[in-house]
């Protein structure tokens, strides 16, 4: 009994420190968390905990953020993207039930190393997307959030390319979050991944995270997004090298 509670809390403690980093990234730049905290929790967990745990805590932090990001959104992209991927999360939670905990934890890993090649290599555009793209992006950022709780990659990719600013990408992507991250809560139940274990570490970390979030969401400064922007990549890509590996 002692060793599995040494275990236990070590293991606690291991994703008590990646969550409060995620909550600090997810703080400034109003995205990254999930991407930060997938592959360790993925390892820890398995994929059928970790993700209802990760979508739970992000969904934690996008209910305390909205209010103030609601007077800096772009309506016609969180529209556009939020409702094709609502629809879209419930295919992706049946996904998560049926398939193997590690091609699951490796194909995530993949995505989010994507992802941020994708971002360091500079690409952008400068108009605004179709109502189509926007669609099409936003479903596929439901489903990975159904699969892996990471749906962040499209949307933020399509975001940050674009011609707005910082501040209004990231009152954007934190509506769009809550909104998606609330749908798949209630997949995961229905298919119950709702477990009293994930609840119970879900209501553990849940201090740890809002505190991160309160701390980056304090010290943002839309002056230094470059910066912000390249420590976040930084830490996402060496989680996502770490769950491939």
């Amino acid at each position: 009994m002692n060793a599995v509670s040494e275990l236990l809390s070590v293991e606690l403690a291991g994703l008590a420190v990646v969550t409060l980093l995620a909550g600090l990234v997810r703080g400034f730049t109003g995205f990254g968390a999930g991407l930060l905290m997938a592959p360790w929790f993925l390892l820890i967990l398995g994929p059928s905990r970790a993700v209802p745990v990760l979508v739970a805590l992000e969904l934690v932090a996008s209910i305390r953020l909205v209010p103030s990001a609601l007077r800096e959104i772009d309506a016609r992209s969180s529209i556009s993207l939020a409702l094709p991927a609502c629809l879209a999360v419930p295919l992706g939670s049946l996904l998560l039930v049926g398939l193997d905990p590690v091609p699951v934890r490796r194909t995530i890993s993949v995505i989010i190393l994507i992802f941020v090649a994708m971002l360091v290599s500079g690409w952008r555009y400068r108009s605004k997307p179709p109502a189509l793209a926007l669609a099409a992006t936003g479903a596929t950022s439901g489903l990975l959030s159904g699969f892996g709780g990471v749906g962040g990659p499209p949307v933020v990719l399509l975001l940050v390319s674009g011609p707005d600013s910082a501040v209004r990408n990231r009152a954007t992507l934190i509506v769009f979050f809550a909104m998606t991250q609330t749908v798949a809560t209630l997949a995961f139940a229905f298919h119950g991944l709702l477990t009293s274990e994930v609840l119970w570490r879900a209501a553990l970390l849940s201090p740890v995270f809002l505190l991160g979030t309160h701390l980056g969401a304090s010290w943002f400064m839309p002056g230094r997004e470059r910066l912000y922007r390249g420590v976040a990549l930084s830490l996402v890509a060496i989680s996502g090298i770490a769950g491939i590996i």
